[in-house]
Parts: C-alpha cells; sequence; structure tokens
C-alpha cells in the first residue's frame, strides 16, 4: 500500500467511523435530539504519545461540514434555542479569570458567538480546544465548543451564550461595560428580551439553511476543497508543513465526498453557487432600505450572519459571494458597527 493510500483509508476511516457513532469530525452540532444546540462536536482520536497526529487538523476541518448532517440518531428536526437543561455549573480552572470563549478558530457557532461579544465590546480571552483530545475542556461535562466561563459560571450553546451576552452586556452604557475580572461595572441584572417572530425567523434561517449552504460551497469541487481547506489548517491550530499538508489533502477528499452526500440528504440541487448567492440576496432583500435587520443598529440575527461569513472570509466561497450577491455593503456596515475584536491577550 503506498502512502497515499494509506492517508486516504486512514482519513476516511476516521470520518466513517465517526458517522457511525452518530457524530461527525467536529461538526456543526445542528442536529440532534430534542435538547439540540448550535455547537460544534469531535470524535475523540487519540495522538501517540509524544506524537502530533496530522489528522487531527482533518478533524478540525470538519467544522464546516454543516450543519445539514446529522449528528446523532436522534431526530432530523432543527431546535434553535439552546439546550436549557445544559450543566452551567462550571469548574474551568479559568473561571476567575474573566469571561473565557473555549473554541475551534474557524468553528461557525464559535465565529457567530465572537461577533456578539466583539459588538458589545464585551472583552474576553479565547482557549483553543484540541478538536481530539478536547484536554482543554477536561474539566467540563459538557464536550462542545463553544463555551463560555463567565462570571464563575459556564454557559453551553451559541444560541444560549448569545442570548445571555446580550441580555446582559446589550442595555449597558460602554463606560459601564465588564472589566477583566468579569461582571457588569455598575450594571444591573440580565433582562432578556423576547426577539420579534421575524427576528426569530431569520436566526433559524442561518442554522438551518445558511450554514448547509455555505457547506456545499466550500467542498463543491476538488480545489476549493483544497483551498477551504489550507485555510481551514492555518487558522485552527499551530501545525507544522508536514501535518498541514497530510491534514489539507486527507481532509480535503473526505469532505468532498461528504459535502455531497449532505447535498442528497438535504435535497440541494443543482448550482451550489446559485443557493448561496440567492441566499445572502434573499437576507439583503428581508433586511430592505434599513441599515441592518434591526434597523438602525444590528440584532442577534445580523450578529449571526455576520459571524458565519467571517468563519470562511478567506475562502473563494467569501470572494464569490461578495462579488456576486449584494451582501457587500450589508457586511462592510457590520465590520464597521462590530469593530475591532474585543479579544484580549492572556
Amino acid at each position: 500500500m503506498n502512502v497515499s493510500n494509506f492517508l486516504w483509508r486512514r482519513g476516511l476511516t476516521s470520518v466513517l467511523a465517526s458517522r457511525s457513532s452518530g457524530s461527525l469530525a467536529c461538526t456543526w452540532r445542528c442536529l440532534s435530539s430534542p435538547a439540540a444546540d448550535m455547537s460544534c462536536s469531535s470524535p475523540a482520536i487519540q495522538d501517540r504519545p509524544g506524537e502530533k497526529n496530522p489528522f487531527s487538523a482533518f478533524a478540525a476541518g470538519g467544522v464546516f461540514l454543516g450543519a445539514a448532517l446529522a449528528c446523532s440518531n436522534g431526530s432530523s428536526q432543527l431546535f434553535v434555542h439552546a439546550d436549557a437543561d445544559a450543566p452551567v455549573t462550571s469548574h474551568s480552572p479559568d473561571s476567575q479569570s474573566g469571561i473565557v470563549l473555549y473554541q475551534y478558530t474557524v468553528c461557525p457557532f464559535c465565529c457567530k458567538t465572537k461577533a456578539v461579544l466583539d459588538y458589545y465590546k464585551v472583552p474576553y480571552r479565547t482557549v483553543e480546544v484540541n478538536p481530539l483530545t478536547k484536554k482543554e475542556i477536561k474539566w467540563s461535562d459538557y464536550k462542545k465548543v463553544p463555551v463560555l466561563v463567565m462570571d464563575g459560571k459556564q454557559y453551553n450553546d451559541s444560541t444560549y451564550i448569545t442570548e445571555e451576552i446580550k441580555a446582559r452586556f446589550g442595555s449597558v452604557e460602554p463606560s459601564k461595560k465588564t472589566g477583566w475580572l468579569g461582571g457588569v461595572m455598575g450594571g444591573s441584572a440580565p433582562q432578556k428580551e423576547e426577539a420579534t417572530e421575524e427576528e426569530m425567523k431569520w436566526r433559524k434561517w442561518v442554522d438551518e439553511w445558511l450554514v448547509r449552504v455555505i457547506t456545499t460551497n466550500i467542498y463543491r469541487t476538488w480545489g476549493e476543497s483544497v483551498g477551504s481547506f489550507d485555510y481551514i489548517t492555518k487558522n485552527s491550530m499551530g501545525w507544522g508543513p508536514v501535518e498541514r499538508t497530510a491534514a489539507r489533502y486527507v481532509g480535503a477528499v473526505g469532505m468532498y465526498f461528504i459535502a455531497g452526500k449532505m447535498k442528497k440528504k438535504y435535497s440541494i440541487e443543482g448550482d451550489d453557487r446559485a443557493h448561496l448567492y440567492k441566499a445572502l440576496d434573499d437576507w439583503v432583500a428581508a433586511v430592505g432600505g434599513s441599515s441592518f435587520m434591526g434597523g438602525d443598529k444590528p440584532e442577534l440575527s445580523d450578529l449571526y450572519v455576520f459571524g458565519v461569513l467571517k468563519a470562511i472570509e478567506g475562502t473563494e466561497t467569501f470572494k464569490d459571494a461578495m462579488a456576486n450577491t449584494r451582501i457587500q455593503d450589508w457586511f462592510v456596515r457590520m465590520a464597521d458597527v462590530v469593530g475591532e475584536s474585543s479579544r484580549v491577550e492572556s
């Protein structure tokens, strides 16, 4: 057996094994049993002691496999709201170190969470989670990202996290934003506002349709799959050139074929780009003459779309979307109001 066949078979076996156990490598955890969430998970493929597994990046790249693939053996219905019963008691070693986001850098649901944190100018620190060993969240019973630790409490699920962030910081004046040690400086207890039916519709649309269409696009051809995986491996973890090359090609092959199966499963027929362009133009049409879906300022659905698009900013799919739809003006406005990241160094 030659080296390329070995790499291919090992990589494909990892994908198939994760599928058979009810999850896919670092999937956008969208389709689940009734208490589903919007987060990313991955199989526990272990490295050999003292050796970096080149397929760690393969698993990490699977965050873009997409919201459209079933991640469990449960219902195929998608639930947008968070799992209210998810554990919140934190034993994080960072729980007293301000607000900490445990993430995969290019996970769309982590990017969605970061967009909300950045918009509300909430200082936070990030911890990159190894998608295979997950040693960074070994303290948690909840093994998916994003996980946010704030005021010593653990919050799971990107939708629940972002709603909590908005409730806590959305009505607080900039001068009263949180300090690095956590808590609202001069603020009051979180007051959650009920989202309108229209906003909930578009929040659901982001998770239920937009991320699926994006997934089929970034892996639609062999060349684009390789390019997307190159972007993912460069932005996820600190891989060396050998590991990155192996992961890029093995991952690209696997995701190319699986994305094709995803199209069949969710009846995404015809030209992938056409579906993406229509989705983004539908969004712009719904925004209408306003600056944002929320009117003069963004609402959570704006931040969700922005975050998901930021997750693919370095790909050909993103470039084509900006050039061939009406989304660019809205995206530029969003980038302006969200501003620089409020992430702080350790």
